[in-house]
């Protein structure tokens, strides 16, 4: 006797291919005029998502979800986010572990599916990196050498999804590699006052006035506030 219903456009027997159970549960046609029902064989549907198991299919479809979450990729379509999805490769590192050093020419960009991660200057801590965040992503729009060290700071191991930079290039638009320009120009913590051109007044207040300014040479724009004291 069946203890769950399925109605118009619902599934069933996906659970039983995943758990390998040997025999089906028996389904009963629970209506007077009948029902139409589509038959989709393991193989058949593995062939359309071209996966080698279920297994695959069921892990993609996770990482799309989970994709979406970050920041960086909310605006990529729906083919490029299961692109990315299946191009990821699944990489873990003990606390501890350099993930980047300084000093090479990074070719693989580190999306943090768990733990965390600090980048150091010289040893110097300057920033923590956590779950759905990234690393390496200036590889994929330059080729200059990394200045920092990136190293799993997490209590016991980080889990990265890395891609390689020819495939990420393949994948974006030039829409979203200028989204990344534009974050590591306004990552550069080593701007000086000399760099910037003043470009206007954004507000002022009781306790000081916030100026628009322009890096002379990388064209980023800052909002600086300067406090009186």
């Amino acid at each position: 006797r069946a203890d769950l219903q399925s109605g118009h456009a619902s599934t069933f027997g996906v659970e039983d291919y995943i758990c390998n159970n040997e025999a089906f549960r028996h389904i009963v046609c629970g209506t007077k005029t009948g029902a139409r029902v589509a038959i989709l064989t393991a193989k058949e549907i593995l062939e359309v998502l071209r996966f080698n198991s279920m297994y695959d299919a069921i892990e993609n479809s996770q990482r799309v979800e989970e994709i979406k979450k970050v920041f960086m990729f909310r605006h990529l379509s729906r083919n490029q986010v299961v692109q990315l999805a299946s191009s990821l490769e699944v990489v873990r590192k003990s606390k501890g572990e350099t993930v980047i050093a300084a000093g090479t020419s990074g070719e693989d960009f580190f999306l943090i599916r768990e733990g965390e991660v600090g980048i150091y200057d010289d040893g110097k801590l300057i920033q923590r990196r956590g779950k759905y965040d990234y690393v390496g992503e200036r590889a994929l729009v330059s080729d200059e050498i990394a200045t920092t060290d990136v190293v799993v700071d997490a209590d016991d191991e980080a889990e990265f999804w890395v891609v390689k930079k020819w495939t990420f290039r393949q994948i974006m638009d030039d829409a979203m590699l200028t989204l990344i320009e534009e974050r590591l120009k306004l990552q550069d913590c080593k701007v000086q006052m000399e760099h910037l051109r003043p470009m206007g007044i954004v507000g002022e207040g009781g306790f000081g006035v916030v100026t628009m300014v322009k890096h002379r040479v990388t064209g980023a724009e800052y909002a600086l506030k300067c406090v009186k004291r």
